[in-house]
């Protein structure tokens, strides 16, 4: 096998080739781990999108007869280096034939580690099935720790399951705000397959969005981002963006984004309308999207990880996810270990003070003073945390 890099220009010019991206496609088919997140259109779609910030690094594999056997694209930018997708790819892997999952990634490490600038590295969250069982954890050239998380999932190849999920899940109030929504006009779902079907509606649903994001969070992801709006169209184009409306009568109250391999659909963003807050648009919305992707042949609903309470109040079931973190230079998990206890320190002043998590976004302006003052006591015992890096523990 040939393990090589593959930079910038050179990388760009193998994006564009059909026939690189055909062993691409061949490989990611043959990968059992794989998500849409990997898939080529995805990656090439966000590189195009994202290509003024980040450049293209490819870490590939080929057999003797040419064959494209292992790939983890990666990208680069001043500072850092992020799996492609960067936020946007809720799950970050590698691909690679099922034979040689852990090898390849340990060989990549290897070669990354020697010289190509990348200094640490995140795939959060790994799919389920990610083999990590044989990956090298400590190495003299590098540092993994690997965190498990939970992430809530909804089965839909079991049809009496599914049905007492729905009947578990459908309560009074549910059936009330249907009611209530039933008496504007008929109420039906819509999937969104074209572009000319959202674009006039999208600025629409981003502006709902927006509201919900800056009221929890402080931070408005299209405005901050202007690639954004154009990048999940590209995924539209693509079929890999799952977009429903949910509609009584002719209005539009609510619609939720999900990236889709035509198997598994996992929550991107769910959108509502502030004048059918009432109506729990977003409840009624899942469940009929539940009911919809099960006749569509999909066998998992994956609500992705994280603390919001409606996702633990609709899962139906739950599965392990990793985070895997790689640390080919001491100060990059020296500053790794800062920002974790900042940021534990910062949520304990927040429950202290009656804050939320939720609310983190709008309250952590209030304690910068704060964080910068516990930023300098941390940074000060940095020697311990030299002598502590021997006595990591891994999961």
């Amino acid at each position: 096998m040939a393990l090589k890099i593959v930079r910038e220009t050179q990388a760009a010019e193998m994006l564009r080739s059909s026939a690189f991206r055909a062993q691409w496609l061949s490989l990611y088919e043959r990968c059992p781990w794989a998500t849409a997140g990997q898939h080529p259109a995805f990656v090439a779609s966000w590189y195009e999108s994202y290509k003024a910030s980040w450049k293209p690094l490819l870490v590939c594999e080929f057999s003797a007869p040419g064959e494209l056997t292992g790939l983890l694209p990666l990208a680069i930018d001043q500072s850092k280096t992020v799996v492609a997708g960067g936020r946007q790819a809720e799950y970050k892997t590698w691909l690679a034939l099922p034979a040689n999952g852990a090898r390849f990634l340990n060989d990549s490490l290897t070669l990354l580690s020697r010289g190509a600038g990348v200094r640490a590295l995140t795939f959060r969250y790994l799919p389920p099935g990610a083999p990590t069982e044989d990956l090298r954890l400590a190495d003299s050239l590098w540092v993994c720790e690997v965190e498990t998380h939970k992430r809530p999932i909804v089965r839909l190849d079991n049809g009496p399951e599914l049905a007492e999920y729905l009947r578990q899940k459908t309560n009074k109030t549910l059936r009330n705000s249907w009611n209530r929504l039933r008496r504007i006009g008929i109420v039906q779902l819509k999937h969104v397959r074209e572009c000319h079907e959202l674009i006039p509606v999208f600025d629409q649903l981003i502006d709902w969005y927006e509201v919900r994001q800056e009221k929890a969070h402080g931070k408005r992801p299209f405005k901050d981002d202007p690639h954004k709006k154009a990048w999940h169209l590209r995924l539209l184009k693509e079929g890999l963006l799952h977009v429903t409306l949910l509609k009584a009568g002719e209005e539009i109250v609510s619609a939720l984004f999900g990236l889709s391999d035509g198997k598994t659909y996992s929550v991107m963003m769910p959108m509502f309308s502030e004048e059918y807050a009432a109506y729990s648009p977003i409840a009624i919305h899942h469940l009929m999207l539940v009911e919809q992707l099960q006749a569509d042949g999909f066998l998992t609903l994956d609500l992705t990880p994280g603390p919001d309470p409606f996702k633990n109040r609709f899962a139906g079931n739950h599965e392990d996810v990793k985070a895997l973190s790689i640390y080919f230079k001491q100060r990059e998990w020296i500053k790794a270990k800062v920002r974790q206890r900042t940021q534990a320190f910062t949520k304990s002043m927040l429950f202290t003070f009656g804050f939320a998590p939720s609310t983190l976004g709008r309250a952590l302006p209030r304690f910068r003073a704060v964080r910068g003052a516990f930023q300098n006591l941390i940074s000060r015992t940095l020697p311990r945390w030299k002598r502590d890096r021997a006595k990591l523990s891994y999961d």
